[in-house]
């Protein structure tokens, strides 16, 4: 379950990046 949440958080910390 935590794994998800894991892969969650990078996701959104990941795909705003190159936006930035």
């Amino acid at each position: 379950m935590w794994r998800t949440m894991l892969v969650w958080i990078v996701a959104f910390v990941l795909i705003p990046l190159p936006s930035l």
